[in-house]
């Protein structure tokens, strides 16, 4: 009796393991710096004609038939510069399937919010381009493009031409590449109104940005998913109630004019409104926004993404800043 009882319960116990497994989306790289630098120059022409079909997507644009591409790649790949390159990331990077995995599962969350969120292709490219941080991963008509030379900057100090700043290499490291590529997807979703936005569009919208993250990628720590330093994140936490105070006190929200409102959106070491603060303070804030508004309003995230009211959005969350006390 006690044996046939041990079996029952090693079965329920793995019945009830399948079904809290994790479900994934099957998420493959197509790794387009590979094929260029790993390609005998040779045979560069006719492998790209070979594999085009696998990489016809507008974000690469690979056309191999046209003479002037191709001798624009064959200088890229010649280049000692981008060879350096493409060296640290094959050697930093040489599979993906941490991050396959990493996305797979949260993409699988994002399906049950929207299925058509979920990108068909995912490819990775090297860019050359190290300054230009914001387009780090494209995202557009259901493909993905990760420029992958980006993530190596911690490693990439000792070449010339170099020039990030700390604060950006210290945000281009491996942990934030999951976060980012969701981040990406989320924004290429989100409707903006027509004309010149204003702080509070910006605001909402990298809110429902941050709000999606939360929802398919919760055990993602808050400083990855918001880019922010354990301390940055501890000033913003017990600063809010100052922050927004300071919005509404100098008629920023409705501001449209970016030399007033830059300072509040963009990657920094910190807003230079406040002393030793965190940057990009209206993402922590626009975040409590559309919680508290996807809590009243019931909405779905295809409704969120669509909404481009923002101040009917603010209006609707009831929002009132939660801080951690300061005593």
């Amino acid at each position: 009796m006690k044996s046939g009882r041990a079996i029952i319960a090693i079965a329920l116990l793995s019945l009830f393991a399948v079904s809290c497994g994790r479900e994934s989306v099957d998420v493959k790289f197509r790794r387009f710096e590979k094929l260029l630098f790993e390609t005998d120059p040779s045979r560069l022409r006719e492998e790209l004609t070979l594999r085009q079909p696998e990489f016809n997507t507008p974000l690469i644009n690979c056309m191999p038939d046209n003479p002037d591409y191709m001798r624009r790649v064959e200088d890229f790949v010649g280049d000692p510069f981008m060879k350096e390159i493409h060296r640290l990331c094959d050697s930093c990077y040489t599979n993906l399937h941490w991050l396959e995995n990493e996305l797979g599962q949260a993409l699988a969350k994002a399906s049950k919010l929207s299925p058509d969120v979920v990108p068909n292709r995912f490819y990775t490219m090297i860019t050359g381009d190290l300054d230009d941080y914001t387009n780090r991963v494209f995202c557009r008509d259901g493909d993905l493009v990760l420029s992958i030379d980006h993530y190596v900057l911690p490693y990439t100090q000792h070449l010339a031409f170099c020039n990030c700043p700390m604060y950006i290499v210290q945000l281009s490291r491996r942990q934030y590449m999951a976060a980012d590529c969701m981040a990406a997807i989320a924004r290429s979703r989100i409707a903006m109104p027509d004309g010149e936005p204003m702080l509070l569009d910006y605001m909402v919208m990298e809110g429902k940005v941050q709000y999606f993250l939360k929802e398919t990628m919760p055990s993602v720590h808050d400083t990855i998913r918001l880019r922010y330093t354990a301390t940055q994140l501890d000033w913003m936490e017990h600063s809010v109630k100052d922050v927004w105070g300071y919005f509404l006190q100098n008629n920023l929200l409705y501001e449209k004019d970016m030399a007033r409102i830059h300072n509040f959106i963009d990657d920094a070491p910190k807003t230079n409104a406040f002393r030793n603060s965190a940057p990009r303070t209206t993402d922590y804030i626009g975040l409590q926004i559309v919680e508290a508004y996807m809590k009243r309003s019931g909405v779905s995230l295809d409704e969120l993404f669509a909404n481009t009211d923002s101040q009917s959005i603010l209006q609707k969350s009831g929002f009132k800043p939660r801080g951690v006390s300061k005593g």
